[in-house]
């Protein structure tokens, strides 16, 4: 049994030579891309999925946009052509990759690409729901008035 460097903790060597610990963490990582992979995808799949129909939405009832809601909007329509869904599977693949390799080379780099995709998740749905939503009321409450939006 070596002691690790970074732990001091005597672990059991393998046939190949590599510490089991090691073996572990880096399918650890892989899982962790996957869930980065998903974190950052998620919200943009959304954004395809949903933005085209709130743009129709929208364009119906005359509503003013503000910028955010103009942009998530010209997003989402180009994330719902072929070409969107292309780039949304290689966006995955990359990240899945990047987490999953950075993380067996460096713990450290891994966690914080893991971290900033889990922070992405978070901004963007915030995001989505503002640029989306405040329309979306801002039309509701000047329909239930009576008035032209």
């Amino acid at each position: 049994m070596n002691p690790t460097p970074d732990t001091d903790i005597p672990v059991q060597a393998t046939s190949n030579g590599r510490s089991g610990q090691s073996s572990g963490l880096g399918n650890a990582f892989v899982v962790l891309g996957a869930i980065a992979a998903v974190a950052a995808c998620v919200p943009l799949a959304l954004l395809a999925i949903v933005a085209p129909k709130f743009a129709e939405l929208f364009a119906d009832f005359g509503v003013a946009l503000p910028g955010v809601s103009v942009l998530q909007i010209r997003i989402g329509l180009a994330l719902a052509s072929p070409a969107g869904v292309i780039v949304l599977t290689l966006l995955g693949i990359v990240i899945l990759l990047a987490v999953g390799l950075a993380g067996r080379v460096n713990r450290a780099l891994g966690l914080v690409l893991f971290a900033l995709c889990c922070v992405w998740f978070m901004a963007s749905i915030g995001i989505m729901v503002v640029g989306l939503m405040l329309p979306l009321v801002a039309m509701i409450e000047s329909l239930q008035k009576g008035g032209a939006v």
